[in-house]
């Protein structure tokens, strides 16, 4: 890493992934979309695997497990698993807690540039995506995809797996 890279990772700070599920949805709803819980986990999935790519290190302090239905982070589950399930719509969020304070202005770049990126495919899209991932198959340990799994997903093979990507990116520009 260069000096500049290593003032990038060192500017960024830890966000509550609450926090992030509400600025998803807002941002989403600001769109005139919709979003559901199983589309909300996968969006702060790849939010967080993109910024361990980028920064080299977790947007948010969860760990992820490799559910049925791909990563969760079971923290946002608990906060919103009695007004949403799976495919049940989230509504518009109004909070108080400043989201924004503390993010530097490369981490909203890059949150917005993944909701912009991955907002238009489906929740059943983004599942697929994440089913075809070695983390989430490593997690699962041979389980079918249709069994119960609460194995966390390794954050380290996350952020091998999505710099491998971003490194293929910047090969293709």
């Amino acid at each position: 890493m260069n000096e500049q890279e290593d003032i990038k990772i060192m500017q960024t700070q830890v966000l509550d992934s609450i926090l992030l599920a509400k600025y998803i949805i807002n941002k989403l709803s600001d769109k005139g979309l919709s979003i559901s819980h199983l589309k909300l986990q996968k969006l702060i999935y790849f939010i967080n695997a993109w910024h361990l790519a980028y920064f080299d290190r977790p947007l948010i302090e969860d760990d992820f497990q490799a559910w049925v239905h791909g990563p969760v982070s079971t923290k946002v589950w608990g906060h919103f698993k009695h007004e949403a399930v799976l495919n049940a719509k989230l509504t518009r969020r109004e909070y108080t807690d400043c989201f924004e304070c503390g993010m530097t202005a490369d981490q909203k770049d890059l949150i917005d540039d993944v909701i912009d990126e991955y907002s238009g495919d489906s929740a059943y899209r983004l599942e697929q995506i994440t089913h075809a991932e070695p983390m989430w198959i490593g997690a699962r340990g041979g389980l079918p995809y249709y069994e119960h799994c609460d194995k966390k997903m390794d954050m380290e093979a996350i952020k091998k797996h999505y710099r491998s990507l971003m490194d293929q990116r910047k090969g293709g520009e």
